[in-house]
């Protein structure tokens, strides 16, 4: 049975599968659905005006399709929302590689991959995860991953009152000076040094110091 959400009209439902009229794999690719996911799809054109953020899933048949004209139909469509996308019929190493830059993209499926993994793989899909090979996601991982400027996000972390006697370390004050400063104990100052070098896991008012220069005056 096929699951419909009651605040969108059933026809929007339907997986979208993109490719065109000399293609057989819309119809390969439906019989394939409609068996093993109880679902149902529908054959659009990427010249189509359709609009496509309610459907669940859009499959796109790279063998009817250049890289650089799905490039270009989600540049028009990134104005609004759209769905996960999958690209099927793909070859390995080819330029429609390159479209997981694309948020939306979340799948590639081989061609002559067989239909069990797929299904796999569209199920996965349809419960918002991924369905990525290893080799695209590690490459994709060495481009774009960066050390963070922020380990953490001090604001978050620590109290107001916290952040104040961390500015105070920076400029030297000792537990006395803090005490006066803010008109507590020692044995306050002492407390909160204790919490703070706990949340932020230092060992020492150097090293607290460091910590509060690289992140709370960032912010």
């Amino acid at each position: 049975m096929t699951l419909q959400s009651p605040t969108v009209p059933s026809h929007l439902q339907l997986i979208a599968v993109f490719s065109n009229d000399q293609s057989e794999a819309p119809e390969t690719l439906a019989k394939i659905v409609s068996q093993s996911l109880d679902r149902s799809c529908v054959t659009l054109h990427l010249n189509d005006e359709e609009h496509v953020e309610h459907r669940p899933l859009i499959l796109i048949d790279c063998s009817c399709y250049a890289a650089n004209r799905i490039q270009t139909w989600l540049t028009v469509k990134n104005r609004g929302r759209i769905p996960p996308v999958a690209l099927y019929n793909t070859e390995q190493s080819s330029l429609h590689e390159a479209l997981l830059e694309w948020p939306c993209v979340r799948g590639f499926f081989y061609r002559e991959m067989p239909p069990s993994q797929m299904v796999d793989g569209l199920k996965l899909l349809l419960e918002g995860d991924f369905w990525v090979p290893r080799r695209l996601l590690h490459g994709y991982l060495e481009r774009n991953r960066r050390p963070p400027k922020h380990t953490i996000k001090a604001p978050e972390l620590l109290t107001r009152r916290e952040r104040e006697i961390l500015s105070l370390l920076e400029d030297g004050a000792t537990n006395a000076a803090m005490a006066r400063a803010m008109s507590v104990s020692e044995h306050t100052i002492k407390t909160h040094l204790y919490n703070i070098y706990k949340k932020i896991d230092v060992a020492n008012r150097v090293e607290a110091i460091n910590w509060s220069r690289q992140n709370i005056a960032a912010h």
